[in-house]
């Protein structure tokens, strides 16, 4: 998997792996870091450069099905994982 970020956050995050993150992305589909098998797709967000090839265990994935710009009640902007789940994932 691939995770875009900033030239002088990268050695950090090789350092003391991504839980060190002092600020989490609130994301569309929830607060955390996110990752893609895509790089391209990665490269959309932001002046981000940096990509980090990392090998991730996902766990338990609560399956977003949301539309990301979605407002309602149910949304997973900004919220933390579903309990019960160590993740979320998407297909998109």
């Amino acid at each position: 998997m691939v995770h875009c970020t900033q030239e002088k956050v990268a050695p950090q995050i090789v350092d003391s792996g991504f839980g060190a993150l002092a600020q989490w992305d609130a994301g569309y589909y929830g607060l955390g870091v996110y990752f893609t098998r895509d790089m391209a797709y990665s490269r959309m967000y932001g002046d981000h450069k940096t990509f980090i090839v990392a090998a991730v265990i996902a766990g338990n994935s609560y399956p977003a099905t949301e539309h990301p710009f979605g407002e309602d009640r149910y949304s997973l902007k900004g919220r933390a994982r579903i309990p019960g789940y160590q993740s979320h994932y998407t297909v998109g």
